[in-house]
């Protein structure tokens, strides 16, 4: 790299006036890749701003008389989800209670403590503002958002020791959802139902997934080394350009 840069330094002095004139970013190009940035940026923090917003315009439940980590709130629509912040809390309305049988609530709540627990809220917002800085990315918003409720789900699986329990009982919350009314979820919080529920169901059915931090270590180790490299060829590349300018 730096016998690159050199011999640019090297044309530079042989033909000052030719590399001067060589401009390697048009002036369009620069001010429409400023634009999408600004763009990009603006988006991001709307998404954030959005979030934020909502976790406080929800600050009632966090008021209420709590079992520990639990709000109660008497309403005729079935409903579940963790409300992030301080406190945490992981709300729950009184038709849902009513629309599960004894064992189930537990299945409910497992997973919402799981979201809590392990700040999914973050991991979606993170992919929330990816996706709107690059639109080409939505579906690994969705990729994202539908593996944090696998995560939630198979942690309830093991704390309450049986995954067709907690497959039964997203079914039957389900179905409860359907026959009342929709009204709109709230923005920054993990509902229990938020995500792609059949084929959520699909998978607690199926063989437990098996962790392979293994294979995830060796792709970290290669993304660094992938930085790396292309850090030093920008680094590179920045000192020709720097060499030309100043010719």
């Amino acid at each position: 790299m730096l016998y690159w840069a050199d011999a640019f330094q090297d044309e530079a002095h042989r033909s000052p006036v030719a590399l001067a004139s060589y401009d390697p970013v048009p002036d369009v190009m620069g001010v429409l890749a400023g634009a999408l940035l600004m763009g990009g940026l603006l988006r991001a923090l709307a998404v954030v701003w959005r979030r934020w917003s909502s976790l406080r315009a929800l600050a009632l439940p966090r008021g209420r008389p709590a079992a520990g980590d639990l709000v109660v709130i008497e309403a005729d629509r079935p409903d579940a989800y963790a409300l992030p912040g301080r406190p945490r809390r992981v709300v729950v309305t009184t038709a849902m209670l009513r629309a599960l049988p004894a064992d189930e609530p537990a299945v409910l709540l497992a997973h919402e403590r799981a979201h809590l627990l392990h700040r999914h809220h973050l991991y979606a917002t993170v992919a929330e503002a990816v996706a709107a800085c690059n639109p080409m990315l939505r579906p690994v918003r969705d990729h994202t958002t539908f593996h944090i409720e696998r995560w939630a789900d198979e942690e309830a699986a093991q704390t309450t020791g049986s995954r067709p329990l907690v497959a039964r009982s997203l079914i039957r919350a389900a179905l409860a959802i359907a026959d009342a009314a929709r009204t709109r979820e709230p923005q920054g919080v993990l509902a229990y139902l938020r995500h792609r529920v059949t084929a959520r169901v699909g998978a607690l059915h199926a063989e437990r997934p098996n962790s392979h931090w293994g294979a995830v270590l060796a792709a970290v180790a290669v993304t660094a080394l992938t930085c790396l490299a292309l850090a030093e060829v920008t680094s590179g590349l920045a000192r020709c350009l720097r060499v030309l300018h100043l010719s």
